[in-house]
């Protein structure tokens, strides 16, 4: 679309289009300049009388010559007021003095103008809508808007958590199912083609009877930066995912569920362990090591329902996402009926499209995978009545057979795990020493091990952890426990981030053993699958900064049940028939628990190597690490060692070309963390989580963002600490005395969960997006676990202003 339109001032902008739309409003305004004010202020005041009326409520706001160009918006520059009482004629003339005054950080032009707006009342929604996104120019209408306070500048201030953000893609607004929603954009798309312009920024409101009011209409000013092929890109992507969803969703005859969900936080959470949008060597390894096979030979080895050979994570347009109807089908006992099977899983399913919040938390508020002592109060809760009496006694006997088979060892058990995580070990060095240079062969045999004696022995130990923590929250509602007990059972169990944080401490007094300390932890790096990211061993000064810290060594502090407690517990394995003694069942728990957490911090060894590997193999060719992000494994292990040299670095050139090219699509689209349907491809709204709390504590403070290339940790004493994706290499914050933890991705069971359980750590783990967003801008928050309730604190006008972001009921 040609941009003819010329715009003017905001005023002369407002007052060009008001006689012109249809579908919309301008409330009415009256226009002058500083010069007209200066020279007669009672002139101005009476005709500003004679154009409203006495009883209406205006907003006076700023119309600088150098406001809203179109290369620069400079919004928010200058002084506005809303709610003016016309009659108030002190309140008038001292506002408009207070906006002629803000022009004078700039140049205080006297053609700079001041208009009177009359404000819209009974507000039902209001907001901003660009007509492209702000950041890529990707084809989508951006709406973030406000449906809850009934203001008109809560999304332009930033000051409320009523606000909402929606992604329509342009060429599918035909799948929005609101009728404001679609009134509003039907008034867009009149100002788009009045403006013969698609890049604007609009600020909006609609009143309860739909009619939308037009408040301000500006060019977006960083469309210069976009590149000019990425909306065809985009477009092209949305409608091929949405093809793709749209098939995945009908029947398989090998899976029981009439249909599927996509999401980016069930079951292996690739959000929380690559991002949403991760560069394709990340995305590929995870896929190679994990969701291509592991995921489910472990839990056929488990007792679960054995599955082909699909991937449990496909990649929309790289964009990680995982396949529930796959997930709940892995999670079924092998031996469960087939129609009871196809029920559980429909169900399941149906639930988490009722409540798509609960994304990350299908273990616990969605499925059912394990016999615990809850059994009661968790069917009536996830399954209700849609099993017979029958069908219920035989899904209880068939969890029951694999639950005690677990507890029994008479299947998978930890300690064959662990052996299989002690070969991996073994099995590493021995490669390391025959092999003098980094080769594909190397590369094969790391992997090929690491998936065998690695993230299959993993995945069984993270099952065996699910079903520990499943445990421990049913010893809470049969009261065996109160939930502090519970913290304080969590908090006493050593894992490795322990042994890390003491062995740091360590180093302050014994700096001999600084070589040993690298050998052990050098491999972690905060981002496990990213090449980008620095290892420990490539972080040494931070590491020296750490070492001199002084660790608390209440962190992990002993627990006992006591007399009753165990009596409890022998009596609840008698009713549930367990065949286990009330000491091997609290073993179990601890052990599922550290087991998991060492077995990921063995198997990353591998993986760490293997991108080092990797990094010294691409050297060779000369490509860098930037490059090398952008390869697919496989495209690396299918490399030929009889190939010609410059053949090699040709075939590799295109396919980095080419990757990174797509990678500023994937980047560009936005995508809901759960698609229901093909719809949803193009109407995403930002799904509002629930965080998962750990601690029953309050806390507030000052918050940093880290991401996962901060290497300073000088100034995160006392702070609460912000970060998007969690992963072993972040346990060094913990050396740091931070004061909480907020992540944007992560489960109950999560790696962070764990750790500051452990720890006795207030956190709030998998905020989700809007309250991430909002944190990350704010001078402070609260994490307050006992509410399970964030706040933030933001600095406006020298106020400090207390908002509410999430409580859960």
């Amino acid at each position: 679309m040609k941009n003819n339109f010329t715009f003017g001032t905001k005023a002369e902008t407002l007052s060009f289009l008001k006689d012109k739309l249809k579908r919309s409003t301008i409330p009415d305004l009256f226009i002058f300049t500083v010069e007209e004010w200066l020279q007669n202020q009672d002139s101005i005041i009476n005709q500003i009388k004679k154009r409203f009326k006495s009883n209406d409520l205006v907003a006076i706001r700023s119309s600088a010559l150098n406001e809203d160009g179109l290369t620069e918006a400079m919004a928010g520059a200058f002084h506005s007021s809303l709610n003016v009482d016309i009659s108030d004629l002190v309140k008038l003339e001292k506002t408009i003095k207070e906006v002629i005054h803000s022009y004078k950080k700039s140049d205080l032009d006297l053609n700079n103008q001041i208009f009177i707006q009359k404000m819209v009342t009974n507000v039902s929604m209001s907001g901003v809508v660009f007509t492209k996104d702000m950041m890529s120019g990707a084809p989508y209408y951006v709406i973030n808007y406000d449906d809850q306070s009934g203001l008109t500048d809560t999304v332009t201030s930033g000051k409320n958590f009523g606000n909402r953000t929606l992604y329509v893609f342009r060429e599918k607004v035909s799948d929005l199912r609101s009728d404001r929603f679609v009134s509003l954009l039907a008034s867009i798309n009149e100002l788009e083609h009045i403006t013969k312009n698609n890049m604007l920024d609009i600020e909006f409101a609609i009143d309860n009877n739909l009619n939308v009011h037009i408040l301000q209409v500006r060019s977006i000013s960083t469309h210069d930066s976009w590149d000019e092929n990425i909306s065809n890109k985009v477009s092209k992507s949305i409608l091929e995912i949405k093809k793709f969803v749209k098939e995945s969703y009908k029947p398989k005859p090998d899976l029981f569920g009439t249909t599927s969900l996509f999401t980016q936080m069930s079951d292996w959470n690739p959000a929380e362990i690559i991002g949403t949008a991760p560069r394709p060597l990340a995305f590929s390894l995870y896929k190679y090591l994990i969701t291509d096979k592991s995921w489910h030979v472990a839990r056929e080895r488990m007792g679960y329902v054995k599955l082909t050979d699909s991937p449990l994570m496909v990649s929309l347009s790289g964009v990680p996402f995982i396949d529930v109807r796959l997930s709940f089908n892995s999670l079924l006992p092998k031996q469960l009926e087939a129609n009871i099977s196809n029920k559980l899983v429909n169900h399941w399913l149906n639930s988490l499209k009722i409540h798509n919040a609960l994304h990350d938390k299908i273990e616990f508020e969605v499925a059912m995978t394990a016999l615990s002592f809850d059994f009661e109060y968790s069917y009536k809760k996830l399954i209700g009545d849609i099993l017979t009496l029958e069908e219920k006694s035989k899904f209880k006997k068939n969890l029951h057979k694999l639950t005690d088979d677990l507890l029994n060892e008479s299947i998978a058990p930890i300690s064959q795990q662990l052996d299989k995580i002690n070969k991996l070990k073994v099995n590493r060095e021995s490669y390391l020493d025959k092999k003098s240079k980094p080769d594909i062969e190397l590369i094969s045999l790391f992997l090929d091990d690491c998936i065998e004696n690695g993230t299959i022995p993993f995945s069984i130990l993270a099952r065996h952890a699910f079903i520990a923590k499943s445990f421990m929250r049913s010893l809470v509602v049969r009261k065996v426990l109160t939930e502090n007990e519970l913290n304080d059972f969590q908090n006493s169990i050593k894992t490795v981030a322990s042994d890390f944080l003491h062995k740091l401490e360590k180093l302050s007094y014994d700096k001999s053993s600084f070589e040993e300390f690298l050998l052990e932890y050098g491999h972690l790096r905060p981002g496990t699958y990213d090449i980008l990211s620095k290892r420990y061993d490539m972080r040494v000064d931070m590491l020296k900064e750490l070492s001199g810290k002084k660790i608390n060594s209440k962190l992990t502090k002993a627990f006992s049940f006591s007399s009753d407690q165990i009596k409890s517990i022998e009596k609840l394995c008698g009713e549930f028939d367990f065949k286990i003694t009330p000491s091997k069942f609290i073993k179990y728990m601890i052990e599922a628990t550290s087991a998991r957490e060492f077995s990921k911090f063995e198997f990353t060894k591998n993986l760490s190597d293997v991108i080092e590997i990797i990094a010294k193999w691409g050297e060779f060719y000369g490509f860098d690490r930037e490059d090398l992000s952008y390869l697919n494994i496989n495209d690396i292990l299918k490399i030929d060692n009889s190939t010609d040299i410059s053949n090699k670095k040709n075939f590799l050139q295109n396919k980095i070309d080419q990757s990174r090219d797509r990678h500023l699509t994937t980047k560009a689209i936005n995508l809901p963390h759960v698609i229901n349907s093909s719809k949803d491809v193009s109407i995403i709204p930002l799904l509002i989580a629930r965080p998962n709390f750990i601690t029953r504590k309050v806390i507030n403070g000052s918050a940093i963002r880290l991401d996962g290339y901060s290497q300073k940790s000088n100034d995160l004493k006392d702070k609460i600490v912000i970060i998007e994706n969690a992963d072993p290499g972040f346990d060094w914050i913990f050396a740091c005395s931070i004061k909480g933890l907020i992540t944007k991705f992560g489960g109950v069971n999560s790696h962070m969960a764990i750790r500051c359980a452990e720890f006795n750590l207030p956190a709030a783990i998998g905020c989700g997006e809007q309250i991430y967003n909002l944190v990350i801008n704010s001078s402070a928050v609260e994490i307050n676990c006992s509410e399970e309730l964030i706040s933030v604190a933001e600095t406006n006008n020298g106020k400090e202003i207390k908002l509410e972001a999430s409580r859960v009921h």
